[in-house]
């Protein structure tokens, strides 16, 4: 890489089984949280995957995300 590169890091983390963008996660359940106060309801597939995700899970997530700031 030359000096002028950059490389992007896109944490990773585990849900369930699967592996997926720690940034892409956070973005979904905060969008999951604001359009659930504007519409009184949430369609009942997003509502079975929230009602699944636990404190620590979220907690995890932020602490990829945060530790990947820190090495950027």
């Amino acid at each position: 890489m030359t000096e002028t590169g950059s490389l992007q890091i896109d944490a990773q983390v585990f849900i369930g089984r699967t592996v997926v963008s720690a940034q892409d996660y956070m973005e979904w359940v905060v969008e999951k949280q604001q359009e659930s106060p504007k519409s009184n309801s949430i369609n009942p597939f997003d509502a079975t995957i929230v009602a699944q995700i636990n404190p620590g899970e979220i907690g995890g997530v932020y602490n990829a995300l945060k530790f990947a700031i820190d090495l950027w």
